[in-house]
């Protein structure tokens, strides 16, 4: 289940307008289809041509990589999806950290204590203050939270978001020297220093998926899911059923199974063949679970702008 959060973005491609006038055209078309789709969002990456377009399954990014080349009205060059894994803490800690640097005139000083844990997985960070009698001025605090956030956002394992929820409880600051600078670099190393104590592992999105097949080839697509290593509810006992040739209350047979989106990539493509057509999958983002070494590939890297 998802635990109230809405679906989140679980796969993502890269890609690349033209030319100047095409991407300016790009432009206005992703802020257009994001504004009328809850399940479509886009961020740029670096480069004025390139966006990292993401959706809440491969089928719907399949659709709107669709929708934008006809917008488009020219050739959008698009990367290899890639699924959007998220970074998680293995345990609450406690970080003490103070920024200081003192090279001649005016110095850096900034002492925060965060108390670091782990957050609601796709819930991104969150951050909150609980200081209290001043010990750090309401002008740095957001200089704190602007260096957790970034560490956060960055990732500290295979660069997705970390979720996390951080909360600054005490500190310390000095008339001269403190800075809203200093308190985000604080921010940012206690942050970095909290993960690393805690232990950062890499989280996946688990698919719920449901198939209709006839009976007649029931069997046929429960053997490639087990192959595929989908969790098949109630598997066995619906094989055995088939087996003793029991009748189904309809023309069709409803399959239901779970499985890491990593095995499941370009799985309706595969279901129309080994069905010829007759079988049909709906998926649906179920939640996030930790990675296991054997459910994808080695290479974890998120979406990048396309090379030459």
């Amino acid at each position: 289940m998802n635990n109230g959060l809405p679906a989140p973005w679980v796969i993502e491609a890269a890609i690349e307008a033209q030319s100047a006038t095409d991407t300016q055209r790009l432009a206005r078309a992703l802020a257009q289809l994001a504004s009328e789709d809850p399940t479509f969002a886009y961020a740029h990456d670096g480069a004025p041509a390139a966006f990292i377009v993401m959706a809440t399954d491969e089928s719907k990014l399949g659709a709107h990589l669709a929708a934008l080349r006809r917008a488009l009205g020219s050739d959008l060059r698009a990367g290899t999806p890639q699924i959007r894994y998220r970074e998680a803490l293995a345990r609450a800690v406690d970080v003490d950290y103070t920024h200081k640097k003192f090279t001649g005139g005016s110095g850096e000083f900034a002492r925060v204590r965060l108390r670091i844990e782990p957050g609601e997985p796709g819930a991104g960070s969150v951050f909150r203050s609980e200081v209290v009698g001043g010990v750090v001025p309401d002008r740095f605090i957001g200089g704190v939270e602007q260096g957790v956030r970034r560490v956060c956002e960055s990732g500290l394992l295979a660069g997705f978001p970390i979720d996390a929820a951080v909360a600054l409880h005490d500190g310390a600051f000095h008339e001269i020297d403190s800075s809203w600078t200093a308190f985000e670099i604080a921010g940012r190393s206690a942050m970095r220093e909290g993960a690393s104590q805690a232990g950062v592992k890499l989280l996946e999105p688990i698919m719920d998926v449901a198939v209709w097949v006839p009976p007649e080839l029931a069997s046929a697509v429960i053997a490639d899911m087990y192959k595929r290593g989908v969790r098949v509810e109630d598997g066995d006992s619906l094989l055995d059923a088939l087996a003793i040739g029991a009748q189904t209350v309809s023309d069709a047979i409803l399959i239901v199974a779970d499985a890491p989106l990593a095995r499941l990539l370009g799985y309706p493509e595969v279901l129309r063949a080994i069905s010829g057509g007759r079988a049909t999958c709906a998926m649906s983002f179920g939640r996030y679970a930790e990675v296991q070494r054997n459910d994808g590939p080695d290479d974890f890297a998120p979406a990048i702008g396309m090379r030459a």
